[in-house]
């Protein structure tokens, strides 16, 4: 049991560190690593109440960046994608879905690092980016890579990726928050244990963001990409 906690407090404070810096990659990071200890449903909906809690906090301080055009983009794509992803968490567990996601999410990465200009017909496809991060945020509380790719595609300055990539996840993880609450997914034994880490949680998305905000925006980008391929990978492998 202790090796356990140790274990999950150490996961925790990587991934929302990540999550302060970057605004997203807490569950690429941690589902992984969760899932050795941890039930697939369980670390799921661990996942689910911190991402509401950090959506509630940092949508709030990032409110003045937000574009209101990408909610309404992506908005009713998340919503289906969500609906569909914790009804397949709840039923099965398509892990093909993921090998999918891994190759798209890779081919971005290499088109990204060989320098050509941005991907214009990307803009126009809010609503299927909202759909797969609904999806796979349902599915694997890895719902981030879609929305990611999205606006690092959309916006020049990294405060404006750092703030959309924030508010679009943070409708997501509204949406799943409830969903998971009324499929019984997301439970107060789940709550409970969300508690006994919450000063881990709390304390690496603060390091996080203060960190942030002494990176410049190349440094900024390479980081989401990075993080991209190695979600990428993760999602190849596992």
């Amino acid at each position: 049991m202790e090796y356990t906690t140790i274990f999950i407090a150490i996961t925790l404070a990587i991934a929302f560190f990540s999550q302060g810096v970057a605004g997203f990659a807490a569950g690429l990071i941690a589902m992984p690593l969760l899932i050795m200890v941890l039930p697939v449903q369980t670390s799921v909906a661990l996942m689910t109440s911190y991402f509401f809690v950090f959506s509630c906090i940092f949508v709030f301080l990032n409110r003045k960046l937000i574009d209101k055009q990408i909610l309404k983009e992506i908005g009713i794509g998340i919503f289906v994608g969500l609906c569909m992803g914790t009804y397949g968490l709840k039923y099965g567990n398509p892990l093909i879905l993921k090998k999918v996601l891994g190759v798209f999410i890779l081919g971005y990465v290499i088109y990204y690092y060989s320098k050509k200009k941005k991907i214009a017909l990307f803009n126009r496809l809010g609503w299927l980016f909202g759909w797969l991060s609904g999806l796979f945020g349902g599915l694997f509380a890895t719902g981030g890579p879609p929305i990611v790719i999205y606006a690092n595609n959309r916006y020049e300055q990294h405060k404006n990726i750092r703030a959309n990539i924030i508010v679009s996840l943070g409708i997501a993880d509204l949406l799943r928050f409830i969903l998971q609450i009324q499929a019984g997914i997301l439970t107060t034994d789940v709550l409970w244990l969300a508690l006994k880490f919450s000063p881990i949680f709390v304390g690496a998305i603060l390091l996080g963001n203060f960190c942030h905000h002494y990176i410049n925006e190349q440094t900024f980008k390479n980081i989401i990409v990075i993080l991209l391929g190695l979600s990428a990978i993760n999602l190849l492998i596992s």
